[in-house]
C-alpha cells in the first residue's frame, strides 16, 4: 500500500490485522520502483483497455448528451474491457513482474540483477551494492511492517 492517507489510517490497519495482512507502506515517489504493474504491466494493460475503449467510440455504441459529451459506455461493457485486458496479459509476465520489482526474488542474491530499479543505467543502481552487503552482514527478518505515522500526508503516488 502507498502513504494515501486512507491506507494507513487507524481503521485500514485494524482491517488488516485482522485478515492476518502484514504491509509496508511504500514512500511517496516509489510506486515506480517496487508495484509489480506501474513496472512491468501497466503500458500494455491500458493499451489494450484503450484499445477496446476506442472500439467502442467508433462503433454506434456511444451516445452524446444533450451538451454533446459522449456518455459513459456501460458498466458491463468496460468489466468485459477490464477482463479482456487482464486475460491478454502473459500469466509469465505477471510472475516475472514480482520478480523485477523485488518482492519474491531468491533470498541467496541470485536473483537480485532482475530486479529492474538496481540495473546498469537505472535510477536505483546504486541499491544492488546495498543489498549484497545488507545480506552479507547476516539474517533479514522474512517480513518487515513499516508504520510510518509520520507519512500521512495523503499523498499517493497514483
Amino acid at each position: 500500500r502507498d502513504s494515501f492517507r486512507c491506507h494507513i489510517s487507524q481503521l485500514t490497519k485494524d482491517h488488516m490485522k485482522k485478515l492476518k495482512i502484514d504491509a509496508a507502506v511504500i514512500p511517496g515517489g516509489c510506486t515506480k520502483f517496487i508495484q509489480a504493474p506501474d513496472v512491468c504491466w501497466n503500458v500494455p494493460f491500458k493499451s489494450k483497455l484503450r484499445g477496446l475503449y476506442d472500439a467502442w467510440m467508433e462503433g454506434d455504441n456511444a451516445t452524446m448528451t444533450a451538451g454533446g459529451n459522449p456518455r459513459a459506455p456501460p458498466l458491463e461493457d468496460v468489466v468485459d474491457w477490464v477482463m479482456q485486458s487482464w486475460d491478454a496479459l502473459p500469466s509469465a509476465a505477471i510472475k516475472a513482474s514480482f520478480k523485477a520489482c523485488g518482492i519474491n526474488i531468491a533470498r541467496d542474491g541470485s536473483e537480485d540483477g532482475l530486479i529492474t530499479c538496481m540495473q546498469d543505467g537505472k535510477d536505483c543502481a546504486a541499491g544492488r551494492t546495498l543489498l549484497a552487503e545488507r545480506r552479507a552482514a547476516g539474517p533479514a527478518p522474512t517480513a518487515m511492517v513499516v508504520d510510518d505515522e509520520d507519512d500521512s500526508r495523503g499523498e499517493s503516488d497514483e
